[in-house]
């Protein structure tokens, strides 16, 4: 009688199934690792948010860098003052779109803005606007120019006419 050959085969098998496991396992752990954080678009380190909190209460200021997940909190901005906070270009979603959270301290419920185009020049500006009871649905966020460069600088790169 002769032995039989298929349960080495089977080791064999199960031994490359194991290999091909842990080398898919070592290229998916990087990317699982970064979860939650997206690419912001080229050259933005960082975006000015200028709040304006014209109601009683304190709120907290969260960035969404993706819809339906969890935001980062940037800061608090106490009621009736302004503030300016810095926004992460990893806080960014993809395109440069900025999207803010905000919750009033002591408040029911938070507000989510809709998605704004930010880049070089352009700063985002959030007017915050609170109920009695700290409902926070007539507050805006919107983009303006940022300050331009000084006009020396500017000289140097208009064309010279003839």
């Amino acid at each position: 009688m002769t032995a039989p050959v298929a349960p080495v085969r089977q080791r064999g098998c199960v031994r490359w199934l194991r290999g091909a496991a842990l080398l898919l396992l070592a290229a998916a752990l990087p990317t699982a690792c970064r979860r939650g954080q997206t690419p912001a678009g080229p050259g933005i380190e960082r975006v000015m948010l200028v709040v304006s909190n014209r109601g009683y209460f304190d709120v907290n200021v969260y960035a969404v860098p993706a819809s339906g997940v969890a935001g980062r909190r940037l800061g608090t901005v106490t009621g009736n003052s302004s503030a300016t906070i810095f926004v992460s270009g990893s806080d960014l979603q993809p395109g440069n779109q900025l999207m803010l959270f905000i919750r009033a301290i002591g408040g029911r419920t938070g507000w989510t803005s809709p998605l704004v185009n930010v880049g070089f020049g352009v700063a985002a500006r959030l007017d915050v606007y609170a109920t009695n009871s700290g409902d926070l649905y007539q507050s805006q966020l919107y983009t303006v120019a940022s300050t331009p460069p000084p006009i020396d600088t500017l000289v140097d790169t208009l064309p010279i006419p003839r």
